[in-house]
């Protein structure tokens, strides 16, 4: 096939316009199918004009330089593109009525996020926060969770008229489901989820195992008003603060302290630990919840140094930071992590394997809500739990309603558990 940019100038043709035109080619499905009078001669003056921008842009740059030129105008039309599909997607929402409804999608949307407004105006704006009913004695806990007297049943409702309002948006949107609307923007393939579905108890065991071996723990640290945490539990802990975790870390990836000055630390109190690519700055830029404890900061700051890491390996390759999506992201950063982990501390590793069951456990709790949500809420979300942790005995438990993720980030933590799954499933094997 012709490359639709082969009449491009010589500079811009040395950007390597055989990728561009593999670029072109991936988008222009998802514009055909999604955007009504779509025109591809508009697709290939974005494409042309956003060339032009990062080639301007990386000379502005400092160096050294984390990545080719080339890798970097990839990287760019990649991220250019995808925030002009969102956009556009959004406005078609808008501007086209639901052929199964009265109601114009974005209404449908709204709907959406109003409910989980709604939902949500009476625990997240309450003074009372899911941290604060968490913390304390065990009898504290129990106390301020009935202080809340929160209308549950009310919830409960709402909560399902939410997933119900989500899964027919993503079937307006002709997914199956609203897990595949996830699947599919985490670049994760329907062999891999399959896999995933029927190892997971596998990866389950693994993890309760290796689980450190406390023989001190309080009859209450399975029950529903605590979260399980072993790291919180450790005797000590290798890092004494976050200097000490970069450069421990980077005696182990040098390529880390070469960059170092583009790698910028901040905090947030809302939302979990992240990290971003900065394009118009070659930069790393990694947020840290400044709420949680040392040691947890510690955990997040592993966790997105290996996401850097795994950025750098993959610029030396001339891989962008868009082209192999959230979850082969997460995969990398876990084999990294883990790797790490068992470095600096056995015991840490060990623990931080409680993590991952807490993720495991909101995943599964998810899939099976928006497989079915026509259930008993509190008993799944029980019998999640004692799925994950093998002592556990929880018969109901209604805290999920007080889980912010589960209800404004539905499945967020998607990519990470099937990545989780798939990198402690290798080592199995390994072992096996």
């Amino acid at each position: 096939m012709l490359c639709p940019f082969s009449h491009l100038s010589d500079n811009m043709k040395s950007m390597g316009m055989d990728k561009i035109g593999e670029i072109y080619q991936e988008y222009l499905p998802r514009y055909k199918s999604k955007i009504s009078q779509f025109q591809p001669d508009k697709l290939k003056q974005l494409i042309q004009k956003a060339i032009e921008e990062a080639r301007l842009n990386y000379d502005k740059l400092t160096n050294p330089k984390t990545l080719s030129l080339q890798t970097y105008v990839f990287g760019w039309v990649r991220e250019v593109v995808d925030q002009d599909f969102t956009k556009l997607r959004l406005k078609e929402k808008a501007d086209y009525p639901d052929r199964f409804s009265g109601y114009h999608s974005i209404g449908r949307v709204l709907l959406g996020y109003l409910s989980s407004t709604k939902y949500f105006e009476q625990i997240v704006l309450n003074p009372t926060s899911d941290q604060k009913i968490y913390s304390g004695s065990i009898e504290e806990r129990s106390k301020k969770w009935s202080s809340l007297k929160l209308p549950v049943k009310k919830i409960e409702r709402r909560f399902k008229e939410l997933v119900k309002t989500k899964t027919q948006l993503a079937k307006d949107d002709g997914y199956s489901n609203y897990v595949e609307v996830r699947l599919n923007q985490y670049k994760i393939s329907k062999r891999i989820y399959s896999d995933f579905l029927e190892n997971i108890d596998k990866a389950i065991d693994y993890c309760n195992q290796n689980l450190p071996q406390d023989s001190d723990l309080p009859d209450w640290f399975y029950a529903k008003f605590n979260l399980p945490c072993f790291i919180c539990r450790m005797k000590t802990f290798p890092f004494e603060s976050l200097d000490q975790v970069f450069n421990f870390v980077a005696k182990h990836y040098p390529i880390l302290d070469k960059y170092k000055e583009k790698i910028q630390i901040e905090f947030t109190t809302e939302g979990p630990p992240n990290i971003r690519y900065i394009k118009e700055m070659d930069h790393f830029r990694i947020i840290l919840n400044k709420n949680d404890n040392l040691r947890h900061q510690s955990i997040s700051l592993v966790h997105e140094l290996s996401h850097t890491v795994s950025f750098l390996q993959d610029f030396k390759r001339n891989i962008d930071w868009v082209e192999p999506g959230k979850y082969q992201d997460e995969k990398e950063a876990y084999q990294i992590e883990f790797k790490f982990l068992q470095k600096a501390s056995v015991d840490l590793y060990q623990a931080r394997l409680g993590d991952i069951l807490l993720t495991f456990r909101r995943v599964l709790f998810e899939i099976e809500i928006y497989n079915q949500p026509e259930q008993d809420l509190a008993k799944l979300y029980a019998q999640t739990f004692n799925r994950c942790f093998k002592q556990a005995k929880q018969i109901a438990n209604l805290l999920y309603v007080i889980d912010e993720g589960i209800v404004m980030r539905p499945l967020s933590n998607l990519s990470h558990a099937i990545a989780c799954e798939n990198v402690l499933s290798k080592r199995l094997s390994d072992v096996i």
